[in-house]
């Protein structure tokens, strides 16, 4: 017998079995959970339904937050989030192409003349020699193209007539 049996089966009747339930999740909890019962996030919520229904943003914000006291910087505040979220449309992380400025950037150029031209998924695939006979053009008709092979040699007799061989 094992001199430390009698201290085991003392730690075995004094510790407490956990009881049998399910496991845990794996995933862990967000922070965001709940979040929809936030106030905030409720009047947001709010505004976005009257907008959605057809109300101006100004007003929709006014029903919701109530007259706007522009000398109260909270207030001013909240307009100027609701106008910002609007007019980011909710990608605020992504790049915003300004098409209406005076000096347009490479993107923005490139931007308007994609919505000019109407590309095909065929036209977009890259060709075997074989197609390349007809290749669309900025219209998307075919158009041949030229593949024989023009070489003058005649340049290159006057040379040897005229210097030798090389």
């Amino acid at each position: 017998m094992d001199p430390l049996q009698e201290l085991f089966d003392l730690y075995e009747d004094f510790q407490q079995k956990p009881t049998v339930q399910a496991p845990t999740s794996a995933t862990m909890g967000s922070p965001n959970e709940g979040s929809v019962d936030h106030p905030v996030i409720q009047k947001r919520a709010q505004v976005d339904q009257l907008r959605a229904s057809g109300a101006p943003t100004g007003d929709a914000h006014e029903k919701v937050h109530g007259d706007v006291n522009l000398a109260d910087v909270t207030m001013k505040s909240d307009v100027a989030s609701t106008f910002g979220r609007v007019q980011d449309d909710g990608n605020s992380k992504n790049v915003h192409i300004d098409t209406k400025a005076d000096a347009k950037s490479v993107m923005a150029l490139d931007a308007e003349m994609e919505l000019k031209t109407k590309l095909s998924p065929d036209m977009m695939r890259t060709t075997i020699p074989k197609e390349t006979e007809t290749l669309p053009d900025e219209t998307g008709a075919n158009v041949p193209v030229d593949t024989a092979e023009e070489y003058d040699y005649n340049e290159d007799i006057m040379y040897l007539q005229t210097y030798g061989r090389a």
